[in-house]
């Protein structure tokens, strides 16, 4: 079954009264279990594609089908339900919220997943944190973590209210190699359990370990 699907996709940015392309036509569909790596060099459309099949922006032309449904046409609130029913996103710089435990930052995509009841939260907030393996930490704020486990933290929270899909921009980019060695292991994991697995990377020994691996240059995409 495909989850994501991108036809005819282009994006652009107004800089001085001047249209820039950043991404030209873009066409793929990811599938449900797939492990997808886009990769390429920086400033070449990498984060903005990942922006676009998270919803976290719009695409200036094309159609975008997430879980069969068309998000042109739906308004933030309706994006909000879709992102909260089927997403889950790990961004490079964790985007914990500093004042917030462990526990309280996992929680938080609960609060949007309108499809999970209340009484499950708590249980769902404990396994996500023991299956990256910081049991023992829910109490824990983000400065008291080092990079890892705050990255660990990001990717509880991102599959907290079981998505479809995880989207993953640069996930060990701020990480020792050590460290990022054990994060790509997680996501590989959660790969192996079932989970759809798209991240972006420049990092090419990370792009070898997915099943699919996707090149931008230009703003153009090819499959390698």
């Amino acid at each position: 079954m495909i989850i994501a699907q991108l036809k005819n996709i282009s994006k652009e940015y107004k800089q001085a009264n001047e249209n820039h392309p950043v991404l030209q036509e873009i066409n793929v569909a990811i599938n449900e279990g797939e492990f997808v790596a886009i990769c390429g060099p920086s400033g070449h459309g990498k984060s903005t594609l990942l922006s676009i099949l998270a919803l976290l922006e719009p695409a200036t032309s094309g159609e975008y089908l997430l879980a069969g449904t068309p998000v042109a046409s739906l308004h933030r609130d309706q994006l909000a339900v879709l992102r909260g029913r089927h997403v889950g996103i790990v961004f490079q710089s964790f985007n914990l919220i500093g004042d917030m435990t462990v526990q309280e930052n996992v929680q938080l995509p609960l609060k949007f997943a309108s499809h999970i009841k209340s009484e499950e939260h708590e249980a769902l907030v404990r396994h996500a944190i023991n299956s990256v393996g910081l049991a023992g930490k829910e109490n824990f704020y983000p400065d008291m973590l080092s990079g890892g486990q705050q990255q660990r933290v990001a990717i509880a929270r991102a599959i907290v209210h079981k998505p479809d899909i995880l989207f993953a921009d640069e996930p060990t980019g701020n990480l020792d190699s050590t460290t990022g060695e054990d994060v790509m292991k997680l996501l590989e994991a959660l790969h192996k359990q079932g989970m759809t697995l798209c991240l972006v990377t420049h990092d090419e020994t990370i792009a070898e370990k997915a099943q699919r691996r996707l090149l931008i240059h230009d703003g153009h995409l090819k499959e390698i």
